[in-house]
């Protein structure tokens, strides 16, 4: 059975125990945010859809590491004229593993792909839309991270910004139950601008990409801060 936590308009759903995909609901459809891991768990997601009565109208990535894509395909096959979105400079770097001059000039980490198993039918940006979700241009777990921000209900759904599995912190902080958003954090300090970013935000809810939804983020946040800083003095 799927584990599944509901706020707002949202279904995280947790895929192979660590895992988080999103369903947005909305008037005219729900959309999926990031796709997770391959996992025979993504049939039930696939059904979960298939008897909401509501199009999947989109499927909108975070950003290029794998837990967060490999799931595609089956999504891909089961709703074939659903759009798919990516972030722009996310794709410019799986296109060309080199950072540009408006990068932070830090060296590039693993985890990038060197190819996408699907043609994104736009590219997303700081600015744009998808559905009622404003994208939020997020540099630091990686060069094209993109996070997403309901202006009327004012949740985040943010990749790797964040994970709360283990407990909560900015991706980059290690955390034994599950390392691997620190070992692929690009750049903890860009991460830390962004997280304080959210801040201004005043959100109600944010979802991460692992771990259990952050029910308290205004209380939570501060204190991801101050354990990343400590990591830069």
């Amino acid at each position: 059975m799927l584990q599944i936590e509901s706020f707002e308009n949202v279904m995280q759903i947790t895929i192979e125990k660590e895992n988080n995909l999103f369903l947005v609901k909305e008037d005219d459809g729900i959309i999926l945010i990031d796709t997770t891991v391959e996992s025979e768990e993504i049939s039930e997601v696939i059904e979960l859809i298939q008897s909401s009565g509501l199009p999947l109208k989109a499927i909108a990535i975070t950003h290029s590491h794998d837990d967060h894509l490999d799931g595609m395909p089956a999504f891909q096959e089961a709703f074939p004229d659903t759009p798919i979105y990516f972030p722009e400079r996310e794709y410019q770097l799986v296109l060309k593993k080199e950072l540009l001059p408006s990068d932070k000039q830090v060296p590039l980490k693993e985890g990038i792909p060197d190819s996408l198993t699907f043609k994104p039918a736009g590219l997303l940006k700081e600015g744009d839309k998808v559905g009622e979700l404003d994208v939020l241009f997020t540099p630091g777990h990686t060069p094209g991270h993109i996070c997403f921000f309901h202006p009327t209900l004012r949740y985040l759904l943010v990749g790797d910004v964040l994970q709360t599995l283990g407990g909560a912190a900015i991706c980059g902080v290690h955390r034994d139950a599950f390392p691997k958003p620190a070992r692929l954090n690009w750049d903890l300090a860009q991460s830390i601008e962004v997280v304080e970013r959210f801040l201004t935000l005043n959100p109600t809810y944010v979802g991460t990409g692992h771990g259990i939804v952050m029910q308290d983020p205004m209380d939570v946040l501060p204190q991801t801060i101050a354990e990343a800083q400590n990591l830069l003095k």
